[in-house]
C-alpha cells in the first residue's frame, strides 16, 4: 500500500529532517549528527505528523481561537492558551497510522513493541493511564 503523504518519522540523522519537516530543534539535532557530533539515537516526529493528528481531529478552529485570545504582552494569556491547546490534544486520539510509524521507529531503536509496554495510545490516552485498560 502506497503511502499519500510525507513521513510521519525521520531519524535523527536523515538529511531530510529539515525546519519544514521536522521543526527548529529537530533540524538542530540532524545537523549536529551530520557534522558528526555525538548525537544520542532516537527520531523526529514530523510537522506531516502534526498537520495529519490535526486534520484527523478537526483542532485548527480550536487551537486558532485559542491563540486568538492571548496578547503577546501578556504571558499570562500565552500560557493560557499552552494549557488549553495541549488539553485538545491529550483529549483526542492518535490516528493509527501516526501510531504504527512511531511504534516502528520506537522498535527499531530497540525500544520494543509499545504495545506490550503499554505506552500505545488509545483514545487520545496512554493506555497504563486509564481507569479501564489498567490490571
Amino acid at each position: 500500500m502506497k503511502n499519500d503523504h510525507p513521513p510521519f518519522v525521520l531519524a535523527l540523522d536523515d538529511a531530510s529532517a529539515t525546519l519544514d519537516t521536522v521543526g527548529g530543534k529537530g533540524a538542530s539535532l540532524a545537523r549536529m549528527a551530520a557534522a558528526g557530533l555525538p548525537v544520542p539515537p532516537g527520531f523526529h516526529i514530523t510537522t506531516a505528523a502534526y498537520r495529519h493528528f490535526v486534520a484527523a481531529n478537526e483542532l485548527q478552529r480550536a487551537i486558532l481561537a485559542a491563540v486568538a485570545a492571548t496578547k503577546a504582552d501578556d504571558p499570562a494569556t500565552l500560557e493560557e492558551a499552552a494549557r488549553q491547546i495541549g488539553r485538545l490534544f491529550a483529549q483526542r486520539a492518535m490516528p493509527d497510522e501516526i501510531a504504527e510509524a512511531i511504534g516502528l521507529a520506537y522498535a527499531a531503536l530497540g525500544g520494543g513493541d509499545l504495545h506490550r509496554r503499554g505506552l500505545k495510545e488509545k483514545g487520545g490516552k496512554k493506555a497504563r493511564h486509564r481507569p479501564d485498560v489498567r490490571k
